[in-house]
């Protein structure tokens, strides 16, 4: 086995990563449904803030989701994984950052503007630790670097559900609250 090979390590957290993933394509599942039931009330033209959190949510499950597949793979090496890594933490970042900029426009259903950023920022805080992550795989400190993706996951997929469960709140109300 080659020197840089994170398979020992890896082989710790395959159960961990087996349970992040399965967790993350269920809830996926789950916020596609949830959404497809109230997509008349999501596609409305004064519900940006709602396709933005909406998008966020997806966003952060398939990152979880791409996480643990990545992890997965046999044979993984610290060079290669730490780049894969630090790119994917870059990425969402840009992405987040270019959500929260649109952010100003996202208000009604009972969601502020500060509620829609604050939902946000723990997305930021997970693409940065992912980041933070990769480059600590690089400098071979694996057991770190694994142990930061976990405190990635966790935010990941608990920040996720939350908008999620705030997405199927607000739009049941506005959907009670239309006339019929």
């Amino acid at each position: 086995m080659p020197a840089d090979s994170l398979s020992p390590a890896l082989e710790r957290w395959h159960d961990f990563y087996l349970l992040t993933g399965t967790a993350a394509a269920t809830l996926l599942g789950l916020l596609f449904v949830a959404l497809s039931l109230h997509l008349d009330i999501v596609v409305r033209e004064d519900a940006p803030h709602l396709r933005l959190l909406a998008r966020e949510a997806f966003y952060s499950f398939v990152f979880v989701l791409l996480l643990s597949l990545l992890l997965l793979v046999p044979d993984n090496h610290a060079r290669p994984m730490g780049v894969e890594l630090a790119a994917m933490g870059t990425m969402r970042l840009v992405l987040l950052l270019v959500a929260m900029r649109g952010a100003g426009a996202s208000i009604g259903h009972g969601f502020t503007r500060r509620h829609v950023r604050r939902r946000l920022l723990p997305a930021v805080a997970a693409a940065a630790l992912l980041i933070v992550a990769g480059v600590t795989i690089l400098r071979h400190d694996v057991d770190d670097g694994l142990a930061t993706i976990v405190t990635t996951c966790l935010l990941l997929l608990v920040t996720a559900t939350a908008i999620a469960w705030d997405l199927i709140m607000r739009v049941g109300e506005a959907r009670h609250r239309a006339p019929h």
